[in-house]
């Protein structure tokens, strides 16, 4: 599917056949048919709207968001937001947070949002709010030695304590964006991977893809390894606190299970293995 095909299939109303067969295109796909699949969940969200539903409103703009355009596609941007979030009484505000989001000043935008759910609570229940501390955590990935660990730590248990509903693409776009900074920076991932859930993964989570780069793992493998790895360091550090290290150990003895099954499931992806060898070696000299 090409960025022209999509374009024509719009253009004559196909919308659903068009979604059916570029709904689950790469992370690095072409920006041009990234552009275009905006465009077509902007005509969609469109639809949604003329029939006041909502939920697939927000659904649309989550796949939106995913698609992590650049900056430039501005007119885009606004043109979706409005929908989106235009028959709440706390709009005309967000719409602030929104920009300043969007012009990566983070701390203000996260402050304003802050202040609209102190004044409507309904507000934490949104996707909106999430998609701002996105837009923090997708900086921070970008320049990793210089991230703002207090400030990412911070984040991560705002993003926990919204009332969103999960599983959704937010959470996993959230999940992705913590597997980038795992092994480069030090901060709390042992805590947010612990809290955001393995029952969240949704089908195109546990699905592999390959593109003229090759094979690429899914989001639920990458997931296994990185857990193992920063459940091994937390094993290590707090080896010497026995009330903490309890509860690691209950949460290795349950995790186990999970990664032998996997790896069993998927014996061609090499990095399992070698975080569960690690963990391994822990328990056993735990042991001994």
């Amino acid at each position: 599917m090409t960025s022209t095909q999509l374009h024509q299939l719009r253009k004559e109303g196909k919308l659903q056949e068009a979604l059916a067969l570029v709904n689950h295109i790469p992370p690095d796909a072409e920006i041009s048919l990234k552009v275009a699949l905006a465009w077509l969940y902007y005509d969609l969200a469109k639809e949604a709207h003329r029939e006041q539903n909502w939920k697939k409103v927000q659904n649309y703009y989550s796949a939106y968001m995913n698609l992590e355009l650049p900056l430039s596609e501005e007119l885009l941007h606004q043109q979706f937001s409005r929908f989106v979030h235009f028959q709440q009484a706390w709009s005309m505000y967000f719409e602030q947070a929104d920009a300043a989001s969007r012009e990566n000043k983070h701390a203000e935008a996260i402050k304003l949002c802050r202040e609209i759910a102190e004044q409507f609570p309904n507000f934490l229940s949104q996707d909106l709010y999430g998609w701002v501390l996105w837009r923090f955590m997708k900086d921070q990935t970008m320049e990793p030695h210089h991230a703002n660990i207090k400030a990412i730590n911070e984040v991560l248990d705002l993003y926990m304590e919204l009332e969103l509903h999960r599983p959704s693409c937010l959470h996993a776009s959230m999940l992705r964006q913590v597997i980038k900074l795992v092994g480069k920076i030090q901060f709390n991932a042992y805590k947010f991977m612990y809290r955001w859930d393995w029952k969240n993964f949704r089908a195109e989570d546990l699905a592999r893809y390959n593109d003229e780069k090759g094979l690429h793992f899914s989001l639920f493998e990458k997931a296994m390894h990185h857990y193992a790895n920063v459940l091994t360091e937390m094993l290590w550090k707090y080896k010497n606190q026995a009330t903490v290290l309890d509860q690691l150990l209950e949460d290795a003895e349950n995790f186990m299970p999970l990664l032998e099954a996997t790896i069993a499931e998927r014996p061609d992806n090499p990095c399992m293995p070698k975080e569960r060898d690690k963990l391994n070696a822990f328990l056993e000299g735990l042991i001994k």
